[in-house]
């Protein structure tokens, strides 16, 4: 988003964060998440700083788990940046940043609050292709 520097600031001292809105928004325009991990890797080897370099590498995470995701609206991508575990730049970004501009998010009660790098294997299916999954009340058990 575009707007003078003065705006800028009003919108970030009510929570708007314009990385996660700018992430989100090439996001919807595009729908492609590997070209944007591409663009995110060279700026984060070109960032000196570190909030931008915590940013990036969260983005970069973010974007490889969403490769292949289709093209969603903006509020679509700012429900999944939210949806990142609470301590997160991105999750921060995308709930205060919905609640700024006034698209109401889901919330995920329980959420984990962990990021993961890993890839987890659900056993007891082999015979049929799982389509979808949720996770228990408590949050400790796909179902």
């Amino acid at each position: 988003f575009l707007v003078c520097k003065s705006w800028r600031r009003e919108l970030e001292s009510r929570g708007f964060c314009n990385r996660t809105v700018q992430l989100c928004s090439a996001l919807a325009e595009t729908g492609d998440a590997d070209r944007l991990w591409h663009q995110a890797q060279r700026r984060l080897h070109r960032s000196m700083l570190p909030p931008d370099q915590d940013f990036c590498m969260e983005a970069c995470a973010f974007l490889k788990k969403h490769s292949g995701g289709g093209k969603w609206s903006l509020r679509e991508w700012l429900q999944a940046t939210s949806q990142e575990p609470d301590a997160s730049i991105l999750s921060r970004g995308g709930l205060s940043t919905s609640l700024v501009l006034g698209l109401p998010l889901v919330g995920w009660v329980g959420k984990p609050q962990e990021s993961y790098t890993g890839v987890y294997t659900l056993k007891g299916h082999s015979a049929y292709f799982v389509s979808s999954a949720a996770f228990s009340p408590d949050g400790k058990r796909v179902v």
